[in-house]
């Protein structure tokens, strides 16, 4: 796809976003982070809209075409990717006639929607990455005078994202263990395994490991001896 119409694309998905946070900014309790992704909206148009405007005067050869469009569309999917955490947060207090006026009623959702995907997709884990892309964008040869003044503001932008208390605890996403009980009679084979931790109980011995668990022998053998 042509650069141009790929920036076209994510400065519009930005304007979407912009148009969520106007009904997500009045949750109070917000997370600092959900603060700290929108004040960082406008640099980020900002800096499109450079993008856009020396792509305009200024045709790219094919190379540079192909140095840039990575970049672009990596923006353009993370945009993508924030965009809809957003918006379903959104329709979720939507949802709930505009009762989910706290953070608190609505934080049990935004974990459902983002621990199963990752920290990455934690929405400042996700502009900080869009960040890094418009920084990468701004420091190449054919934007770079036009850009020069972006890249110490995507800096100080970058820096901002990394520090900010995180939406989510890294805790939260850490895989909590569960425990099995299972009881084998007259010298039964029993394998357990619990996340993270696995028992394996072979006609009356025991093997026990906290993670990955390998034998460096044929179980088979040592089942048929039993």
């Amino acid at each position: 796809m042509d650069p141009l119409s790929i920036i076209a694309s994510i400065i519009t998905i930005v304007d979407s976003i912009l148009s969520t946070y106007s009904a997500i900014r009045e949750i109070k309790g917000l997370p600092k982070a959900f603060e700290e992704v929108e004040r960082n909206l406008s640099l980020v148009r900002e800096t499109l809209e450079i993008a856009q405007r020396q792509l305009h005067y200024n045709t790219p050869s094919d190379a540079e075409k192909r140095a840039i469009e990575p970049v672009t569309k990596t923006c353009e999917s993370t945009l993508d990717e924030l965009n809809k955490i957003l918006t379903k947060i959104q329709k979720q207090k939507k949802e709930d006639n505009g009762e989910n006026k706290d953070w608190s009623s609505l934080a049990k959702f935004y974990h459902k929607v983002v621990i199963p995907m990752g920290k990455a997709h934690r929405v400042e884990t996700l502009m900080c990455s869009i960040m890094r892309s418009l920084k990468v964008l701004a420091i190449h040869q054919m934007f770079k005078a036009a850009t020069q003044s972006q890249i110490g503001k995507l800096e100080e932008a970058i820096k901002g994202l990394s520090q900010v208390e995180p939406s989510i605890p890294d805790s939260d996403f850490e895989s909590k263990g569960s425990t099995i009980n299972q009881t084998n009679n007259d010298r039964a084979n029993g394998f357990l395994c619990t996340e993270g931790t696995m028992h394996n109980i072979v006609g009356g011995n025991v093997w026990k490991a906290d993670q990955n668990m390998n034998f460096g022998m044929d179980i088979s053998k040592v089942i048929s001896q039993q």
